[in-house]
């Protein structure tokens, strides 16, 4: 056998070794999974495509049969190309009956080529491989160009609805696949049809290593297909000094062998050149090494540096989100999980919900909720301290553990103070493979000491608003009071009129003109009190302020019917969604019953023209704080730009005859309510948005 047909032939096999490595270890990490399996079919096929490829083209060995059975296995290659395509992430085989007759005419032409249909002879000339095509070549060729058109289609659709890690894996893969696809077509397929000369086939394999490189490269940085590929500290410095040394090595040669691009050099130069780099050796391989360790999330992080840092974030920090966020940011650039979960304690139920969250892939495995007889919950508070999955196995423990393990969880740390367990954060391996050292344990910690911390200091900023709110509500009152006070002097002006005209009758009743006077301002101050009395009379709350359990729907409901005719005439429909489990509040009826009596006859009187109401009831729990909400919202002209800001004062209003007291006694029965109450305008479309938000009923 020739040097270069042995060449081809041992570079064909190490070369499928690797490929069937790779699909090996894809398929044993994860077998049960669908996506891992149709890529092992795609390595396996693609290291048998590669094999009969170097035999093909070694001169000794190259044969008829062997040509089939290359053009037999990249056949099967396409087939798997697409379907592997087909199924990434986590799809089912496809249902299409198209795909189905495809996979139908690749097996078949598969068969089909180990047959004279496809390859009716070959030859080995001194120019390479030539082959004769049978009567069936053509269809081959069309569905190979199909195969490989259909598969840059599937990935180019994927991409444009998935989002994150996932569309990243995609791009890897769209590169990893569709650049060595498309060379081996060029190479094997359409060249020797051109040409009749398929001497240029033996560069095809060539183009596997794209699909090697970049999909190890994805496992590694991406976890490609939920796999985990460990790169070890001895493999990464195995490879530093590997690296080191072929340079190393590549140097000397060059001094050593003068050619006609490097003229001989002096022994002193080239014993001075061997010097230097023999000192260069060991910080050379120092950092490659970091290179390496870089590369495969290994990178040391700063103890001292990220404690300062994550204080001055997290202390500073009031929102629990945010809180969470920044919490999330300094664990993924230190400690680097695989992916991390934040479970936040709801102060009523004792459950803890998720909080924030990083792990787009397989995040079904994982509970959304963490109830407090959990036994992850039990062990945490008794220990107060981070939890391993390679923990002792005892009692409760044992428990707690096969939790983390259905969650793929390598630890679990808890978030305390004062002895209440606040919070729980819940980490995977790291993605560099290696185990948690003390160094991370004492961070995490830390870490969460200061969380604990910023969750309290975020409760207290809650307790401040609240009071400070109860505070504007008390302001409100005092001026409702003083309302009060003008409204009294606004009558008991013409109660003096009449008073003083009433006094006066006795001493001139025989006076015509004071009597015509007297029936006159008496009228007029009369008509003056009513019009002030209609104004204000059955629009305001009631003085007995004792708050029973009510389904907000129900005084709402109430009102509905009441003006559902008034809607009718004038064209307005109604949509009501309720979005909340419970929507018990505690209130008064009548009271409740005005508030939205006044709201939607405002809303009504903006909506000349007709249009839509839509009333929606949802529940809020905020740091232990459960509310129910009821936005309506309107398709009228909106608020007036000048007095938005002073939307609820009293005799507040831009319609012509209005008292400008409906709104203003609104607030007053929410604030009865101990409930807050918004006007905003709406952002999507013309109209205004009215949002009561009450205090949920609560059973203790």
């Amino acid at each position: 056998m020739t040097p270069a047909g042995i060449e081809r032939l041992v570079f064909s096999v190490v070369l499928a070794t690797v490929q069937v490595g790779i699909a090996l270890y894809v398929y044993v990490h994860t077998r049960y999974r669908l996506v891992n399996l149709a890529f092992a079919v795609l390595g396996m096929s693609l290291a048998a495509w590669t094999i009969a490829i170097g035999l093909a083209h070694a001169p000794e060995l190259s044969s008829l049969l062997v040509v089939r059975v290359a053009f037999a296995s990249a056949a099967v290659l396409v087939l798997a190309l697409l379907t592997f395509v087909f199924v990434f992430p986590a799809s089912p085989l496809p249902d299409s009956r198209w795909y189905w007759l495809f996979a139908f005419v690749g097996i078949a032409l598969s068969l089909l080529s180990l047959s004279p249909l496809v390859v009716a002879s070959s030859t080995y000339e001194p120019d390479g491989l030539t082959a004769v095509y049978g009567p069936v070549h053509r269809v081959y060729a069309g569905y190979v160009v199909v195969g490989i058109l259909a598969t840059f289609l599937v990935l180019r659709t994927k991409l444009h609805s998935a989002s994150g890690r996932q569309r990243l894996q995609l791009r890897y893969l769209a590169l990893a696949l569709l650049v060595p696809a498309v060379g081996i077509a060029t190479t094997n397929l359409i060249i020797p049809v051109i040409s009749g000369v398929s001497s240029w086939g033996r560069y095809g394999p060539i183009f596997s290593l794209v699909f090697l490189g970049v999909t190890a490269h994805a496992i590694i940085r991406q976890r490609l297909m939920d796999v985990r590929l460990i790169v070890g500290h001895t493999i990464s410095y195995t490879a530093a000094v590997i690296v080191s040394g072929v340079l190393f090595a590549a140097t000397l040669f060059l001094i050593a062998q003068p050619s006609m691009y490097i003229p001989e050099l002096p022994l002193a130069v080239q014993l001075t050149v061997a010097f230097v780099f023999a000192l260069m050796f060991g910080p050379l391989t120092g950092a490659l090494r970091r290179v390496f360790d870089r590369y495969c999330y290994r990178e040391p992080y700063d103890y001292s540096a990220t404690i300062r840092q994550s204080s001055l974030a997290l202390a500073s920090t009031l929102d629990p989100q945010q809180l969470f966020k920044n919490l999330l940011a300094i664990i993924r650039s230190s400690i680097r999980p695989e992916f991390l979960i934040a479970y936040l304690r709801d102060e009523d139920r004792g459950t803890f919900h998720i909080m924030l969250r990083d792990d787009e892939d397989s995040g079904d495995d994982r509970p959304t909720v963490i109830h407090p007889e959990d036994p992850v919950v039990t062990v945490l508070a008794r220990r107060g301290s981070v939890l391993f999955r390679e923990a002792e196995h005892e009692g409760d423990t044992r428990d707690a553990i096969a939790a983390l393990n259905s969650m793929r969880a390598e630890c679990a740390c808890p978030v305390i103070h004062e002895s209440q367990l606040l919070a729980i954060l819940v980490l995977g391996p790291k993605l560099s493979g290696d185990a948690y050292y003390a160094q991370d344990i004492d961070l995490l910690s830390t870490l969460a000491g200061n969380v604990a911390v910023a969750i309290k200091n975020a409760e207290l900023y809650q307790r401040v608003a609240l009071l400070e709110e109860q505070r504007r509500r008390t302001e409100r009152v005092a001026e409702s009071g003083a309302l009060t006070a003008g409204i009294a002097h606004e009558i008991k002006n013409p109660l003096v009129a009449i008073r003083t005209f009433a006094e006066l009758l006795p001493e001139r009743y025989e006076d015509e003109e004071f009597r015509s006077q007297f029936g006159r301002v008496m009228m007029t101050e009369i008509a003056r009190i009513d019009k002030l009395i209609d104004r204000l009379r059955g629009r305001g709350p009631a003085q007995n302020y004792n708050l029973l359990p009510l389904d907000v729907q129900i005084p709402l409901d109430e009102v509905l019917s009441l003006l559902s005719a008034k809607f009718e005439q004038s064209g307005i429909r109604v949509v009501k969604s309720i979005e909340a489990d419970s929507t018990v509040i505690d209130g008064r009826l009548d009271d409740l019953k005005q508030l939205f009596l006044n709201v939607l006859i405002n809303a009504s009187e903006e909506m000349i023209s007709g249009g839509e109401i839509r009333i929606t009831i949802s529940r809020r729990d905020y740091l232990g704080v459960h509310t129910v909400v009821v936005d309506i919202l309107d398709e009228g002209s909106g608020i007036a730009e000048e007095i938005e800001g002073r939307l609820f004062h009293p005799f507040m209003s831009t319609k012509h005859g209005s008292s400008g007291l409906g709104l203003w006694l609104s607030r007053r029965i929410a604030d009865s309510h101990n409930a807050t109450m918004r006007g905003i305008n709406r952002k999507d479309r013309k109209g205004a948005l009215f949002s009561i938000e009450f205090p949920a009923h609560s059973e203790r």
